[in-house]
């Protein structure tokens, strides 16, 4: 099966069900939201470090998550529901959860180029910080010197940071049908096969570009809206006006390709794990 053959059968499983496809969105929703649900502890200066519950949380659930929802892929592969207890019962949490926390080292390694500059950035601010001098007018010269005016330079400076994740995205798509294999009870589907697999997830990846789109458009306005208050040629826009056309993207772009996604992965690994049989 080619990737885009994949891509059109979790299409048409998506659409055949659409009620089980938004529970399943749904489920993988909630599951989410009870790893940011520390972000709350935010609200309060005294137990702003409770927010850091995040982590922890994240390795103890998004993991055994998405496992089971590969094991739901590959039920509704085989005919059966996108809408299933398995999604939350798991009753070897802690192999998926040990399984997960060997994925994000892995993943860590490639992400390390982006890791190690924002690290240096952030170290940077807090120098900065400490001697009172960080403000807007610090960070307009440098990017006016970068792009000749602060908005280009601004995308200009996004851009070289955005390239810092190249590696790690490779990292991404090259691990992405880790899940996929082992809800086949299979360890080595993928041998020799990665470049369909990182081509299959590129073609996700494509599902995205209309939200990245509103975004770069809302960042750019942002951006406009800084020149424009530092010039004194106007006043910034406000918040909203970025804000809330990102939202509707999420909710309208984004959250429909996450299922569309790993189905179409789940659905090439299982071609490829049909072929050896």
């Amino acid at each position: 099966m080619s990737a885009t053959a994949a891509f059109r059968r979790a299409w048409q499983l998506l659409w055949s069900r659409p009620a089980d496809s938004l529970c399943f969105l749904l489920i993988e929703l909630a599951l989410r939201g009870m790893v940011l649900s520390p972000l709350l502890f935010l609200a309060a200066e005294e137990g702003q470090y409770l927010a850091l519950l995040c982590v922890p949380l994240f390795f103890l659930i998004v993991p055994p998550a998405r496992a089971n929802a590969a094991e739901v892929y590959q039920q509704a592969l085989r005919g059966g529901r996108l809408l299933s207890l398995r999604l939350v019962i798991c009753p070897d949490w802690g192999r998926k959860v040990l399984r997960g926390l060997r994925q994000g080292l892995l993943l860590l390694l490639w992400g390390l180029p982006f890791l190690g500059v924002t690290l240096w950035l952030m170290y940077l601010y807090s120098l900065e910080g400490s001697a009172g001098s960080t403000d807007a007018l610090t960070l307009y010269s440098p990017l006016v010197s970068l792009g000749g005016d602060a908005v280009r330079g601004g995308l200009y400076a996004l851009g070289i940071y955005a390239a810092l994740l190249v590696p790690f995205l490779f990292g991404c798509a090259f691990h992405s049908g880790r899940r996929h294999e082992l809800a086949l009870g299979s360890a080595r589907v993928l041998k020799g096969r990665r470049a369909g697999l990182i081509w299959c997830w590129l073609l996700g990846a494509l599902t995205l570009l209309p939200f990245f789109a509103v975004c770069a458009w809302a960042a750019g306005s942002a951006l406009g809206g800084l020149k424009n208050l530092l010039d004194r040629s106007g006043d910034a826009p406000a918040l909203t006006v970025s804000v809330w056309p990102v939202a509707a993207a999420f909710v309208l772009l984004l959250l429909p390709a996450m299922p569309l996604r790993g189905l179409a992965q789940a659905a090439w690994v299982r071609s490829r794990w049909e072929g050896k049989a």
